[in-house]
């Protein structure tokens, strides 16, 4: 599968992705739409892009403003690498390559925080739910924060304490879930 950056400073260039059907990157149709629901608003924001994959979600967001973004994948670190240093992104980029549960603890201990979180998991039951938590409990969310988190379309929407459902969309077996705090940045 061939991605693209959308928009911003590195529109048009080509992305790698993981070979193999365990994958499955969020599509260009996807990641466009998510990023006019937040808005244009990306200056002086940090960003994590959990599960990056290719790291499509958070190029595309270092793309278009944001100020600097971590990326956690425990299999695809090297593609994920490439990328960002193809495109030029390494002074702005920390990938981190290890499980989610380790990257959160890592990220806790240097003390970092987000104000906007890419995650898109394995659809295996639970995987979504416990790393959102996690980074609750780990206190790694800036007081504005906002979670966009991709599941199964038939996947329950969970609540997330300190957090309400801003918006809910369905593409094919796709659901994006948009968590916002009450004083988010981000546009609505």
């Amino acid at each position: 599968m061939t991605l693209r950056v959308i928009a911003g400073s590195h529109k048009g260039r080509l992305l790698k992705t993981p070979d193999g059907q365990k994958t499955r990157p969020t599509t260009d149709r996807v990641k466009e739409s998510v990023f006019s629901m937040l808005g244009p608003t990306f200056e002086q924001i940090a960003c994590l892009d959990l599960f990056a994959g290719s790291g499509s979600l958070g190029i595309e967001a270092l793309s278009r403003g944001v100020e600097r973004a971590a990326f956690v994948d425990s299999q695809s670190g090297d593609i994920l690498r490439t990328n960002v240093e193809t495109l030029g992104l390494s002074n702005r980029s920390q990938v981190l390559r290890m499980p989610y549960a380790k990257a959160i603890a890592y990220l806790k201990d240097k003390k970092e925080s987000f104000d906007l979180v890419f995650a898109d998991p394995p659809y295996q039951a639970g995987i979504l739910e416990d790393s959102l938590r996690r980074l609750l409990d780990a206190d790694l969310l800036a007081k504005d924060a906002t979670i966009v988190a991709e599941m199964h379309a038939q996947t329950a929407t969970f609540l997330l304490p300190g957090f309400r459902v801003a918006k809910e969309v369905i593409y094919g077996i796709v659901k994006i879930v948009i968590y916002k705090t009450q004083s988010d940045r981000l546009g609505e």
